[in-house]
């Protein structure tokens, strides 16, 4: 994630097998069944948190967006959280 002015964030999910799982179900001919495992997502900087994007069960998407750098940019945390939902299939 890049911000100008401000060095670049990286994301990880922060359960492995659950990445694992869901890289895996791509390639399976599983397409109508959904994922039901929620993902979590952390960006750092250096090793320091910049924000979490955390999917919360729910019958409709809802995430938990969380800002911990105090120059990120509001609009930037939730266009990363929009592109992550979308690259997830959601």
């Amino acid at each position: 994630m890049r911000q100008p002015g401000a060095p670049d964030a990286v994301g990880r999910e922060r359960n492995r097998f659950v990445a694992v799982l869901r890289r895996a179900r791509d390639v399976l001919p599983l397409e109508p069944v959904p994922f039901a495992w929620p993902y979590h997502f952390d960006f750092e900087t250096d090793g320091k948190p910049v924000m979490t994007v955390e999917q919360r069960i729910a019958l409709r998407d809802r995430h938990l967006v969380e800002a911990t750098a105090p120059g990120l940019d509001p609009r930037l945390a939730v266009a990363q959280a929009v592109a992550l939902d979308t690259y997830q299939g959601r």
